[in-house]
């Protein structure tokens, strides 16, 4: 459930991530990558759930934990 008092917004957004404006996080959004696109609209606003920013973040860091992990594999098998 969304807690409206809770949600983001887009300058909040981008010092978060330490975006360089907000046009960066409006490009994401038009072209449907995260985090522009994880964005509620809420009237002719756009918010974001800091939880979705969370889960999105976590994902990103499991994908690097694999991609490393699959680096020193092929390193190790030389």
């Amino acid at each position: 459930m969304l807690d409206i008092d809770r949600m983001m917004t887009p300058d909040e957004v981008c010092a978060l991530l330490g975006l360089p404006g907000r046009s960066t996080l409006y490009a994401q959004r038009y072209r449907g990558d995260p985090p522009g696109c994880l964005a509620v609209v809420v009237g002719r606003h756009l918010r974001w759930d800091p939880s979705d920013l969370q889960d999105w973040l976590d994902g990103l860091k499991a994908e690097r934990r694999v991609s490393r992990a699959v680096g020193s594999i092929r390193q190790s098998r030389g």
